[in-house]
């Protein structure tokens, strides 16, 4: 996933609507920075489902993740039972992303392991796996829906709109432009083009399924973490600026490993990044 789009690189750039000979380029960056902030950061910011097993916890309550999570669809127990998702608490309560879940101290259940009294990687737990600060705002309704009067199915790679470039229900628009990210039901898509009122699209991305959908149904659009976007477009528009000057990454030996950094990155863009906890996965 791009964490920022062709259309506010060109914006930030000022570039007038005839000057597109480097779209392909600004594109290539966008990628390669988006890509630099899931490595700078140690994690990614786009929602990926994903079921991940884990270990039956030692105290047999609170279950630790290795990977931050940002929606929980369900929780399988070791001996293959459904775990109740009223029963669990997150951790932190109130904040995203979360980093581990707790079986309620009044529910019955507990994490238990398989027939065969196996406890590694028994717990299987499907859900939206990914960082973001806000994860309750970070879809938005687009204010538009699938137009294509038979619907679609699950193959077709052209999405029909009402308006393309209106406004979503945040005010932002034009509430589609290639690059983003869309769900229409539970399925996520990419939008890679936009004509006229035709999205041309990759269907069942990060870990969705394509499936079929219905005439009106409607779309959502995400909305990476706003620091990240601006590291983003900053970081695209240093690189195109400086696609002439014979400047190149520097790397640099530290104590955790090696890190690649693009030479005289702007000051704030590593700021930007967030510096989320790394998870380590104990029990």
């Amino acid at each position: 996933m791009y964490y920022a789009t062709l259309t506010q690189v060109r914006a930030y750039l000022k570039l007038d609507t005839a000057e597109t000979g480097d779209d392909a380029l600004l594109t290539d960056f966008i990628r390669s920075s988006s890509r630099y902030c899931d490595t700078r950061s140690g994690t990614h910011f786009y929602p990926l489902i994903e079921t991940r097993y884990f270990d039956v916890p030692e105290n047999r309550r609170m279950l630790q993740f290795d990977d931050h999570l940002l929606e929980l669809t369900s929780a399988t127990n070791g001996d293959a039972t459904a775990i109740t998702l009223s029963d669990l608490l997150y951790h932190p309560a109130t904040i995203y992303p979360k980093y581990g879940t707790s079986l309620k101290a009044q529910s019955s259940q507990v994490w238990t392991s398989d027939t065969y009294g196996e406890c590694e990687q028994v717990i299987a737990l499907t859900g939206v796996w990914g960082y973001h600060d806000d994860y309750s705002r970070a879809w938005v309704l687009s204010g538009d829906a699938v137009a294509d009067a038979l619907g679609l199915n699950a193959s077709v790679t052209t999405i029909n709109v009402t308006n393309a470039s209106g406004a979503a229900n945040d005010l932002i628009g034009p509430r589609f432009q290639a690059g983003q990210l869309i769900k229409v039901d539970s399925e996520y898509i990419d939008i890679t083009s936009i004509t006229g009122n035709a999205l041309t699209v990759v269907r069942g991305v990060y870990g969705s399924t394509a499936a079929a959908h219905l005439t009106a149904a409607p779309i959502s659009v995400y909305r990476t973490m706003a620091d990240v976007t601006m590291a983003v477009i900053r970081l695209t528009a240093w690189r195109y600026r400086q696609k002439d000057a014979n400047v190149f990454d520097a790397t640099t030996i530290i104590g955790t490993g090696v890190k690649t950094t693009p030479s005289a990155t702007p000051p704030d863009v590593d700021g930007l990044i967030p510096m989320p906890i790394h998870l380590v996965y104990r029990q």
